[in-house]
């Protein structure tokens, strides 16, 4: 056998061994807990959206007024090929409302979506780092 033969075998014994010592090795520990968000400013304030809680993210669609007593209420659009009323979150959490939207946050599990002015990213959190 050449030197180079007995390398390799030498190489695929200690490969062999690692391989098995891995699975004798305890479980590495659970990571913690966290929750996807959807980073947005309303306003001049930073909110986050859960991704849980959010059945699509759209951008710039056709919006039809409609008449309606709720003031934050700007019209109905198609989402997943449902007619849905779309709400103006800025004005819905007190603050001036806008003009013009640029994003659609369809609501999980419910018809309804919110427009939205400002989407500044993803976020990774912790439960308790929520408020």
């Amino acid at each position: 056998m050449s030197d180079r033969e007995i390398h390799l075998i030498d190489r695929a014994a200690v490969m062999r061994e690692a391989f098995d010592q891995s699975f004798a090795e305890p479980l590495p520990a659970e990571p913690p807990a966290s929750e996807n968000l959807l980073a947005i400013r309303v306003g001049a304030a930073p909110y986050a959206l859960r991704l849980s809680e959010i059945d699509g993210l759209f951008a710039e669609r056709k919006i039809v007024p409609i008449p309606g007593r709720a003031r934050a209420l700007i019209g109905i659009a198609a989402f997943h090929g449902s007619i849905v009323p779309v709400y103006d979150l800025d004005q819905l959490l007190g603050y001036r409302p806008v003009k013009s939207w640029r994003w659609f946050a369809m609501a999980a599990g419910m018809p309804v979506a919110f427009a939205i002015d400002v989407l500044e990213g993803l976020l990774r959190a912790a439960p308790d780092e929520i408020v």
